[in-house]
């Protein structure tokens, strides 16, 4: 996403890079705020509220992105943005949390270093595949750059938006699991 938006803004909204970084200033604000003050939640409700309640968040986000995609105004696309990451925020570090929980104690480090791991190569992953998808748009059709890009941009969210609402059956099932 913090690939992805700032190249909407700047390639397709026409702004220029300065309007791109403030654009996605206050989600990634909301979600390094809400990062901690989620384990609070986490502690006070369990996993179940915070966890599901910030992948549905990040779900309708998305699809908001996947269907309105480049008709979004500036605001509109700041806006929906910041739904995301307050979703990411409250759920994000709370499944690492209920991940390690599963561990031993001896276990716990290694645990962390896997997750930590995993985390980097699957944003390395989706920023490539992000980037592939917007090249192919560009280079597949009779558009013009900038409506190429929202084509690829659009199909973007509409795996993101899949990708998550995997995530959230996958969750459901498990923190119904879990006591």
């Amino acid at each position: 996403m913090s690939f992805v938006l700032p190249n909407d803004v700047q390639l397709v909204m026409g702004r220029g890079s300065m309007v791109a970084g403030l654009a996605v200033l206050p989600g990634a604000a909301a979600a390094a705020i809400l990062s901690p003050g989620s384990g609070h939640l986490l502690d006070r409700f369990g996993a179940r509220r915070p966890i599901i309640g910030g992948a549905g968040l990040m779900l309708v986000g998305l699809t908001i992105f996947a269907i309105l995609g480049s008709r979004l105004r500036l605001w509109q696309l700041v806006a929906t943005y910041l739904l995301v990451m307050v979703g990411l925020g409250l759920c994000a570090s709370n499944i690492m949390t209920c991940s390690l929980d599963g561990l031993a104690a001896d276990q716990q480090a290694a645990g962390n270093a896997v997750l930590n791991t995993l985390q980097q190569f699957a944003g390395a992953f989706g920023t490539s595949l992000s980037a592939l998808i917007i090249n192919r748009a560009q280079r597949q059709t009779n558009l013009a750059a900038p409506m190429a890009t929202a084509c690829g941009m659009q199909k973007i969210f509409v795996l993101f938006s899949g990708i998550i609402l995997v995530e959230l059956i996958i969750l459901t099932v498990a923190l119904r699991k879990r006591r």
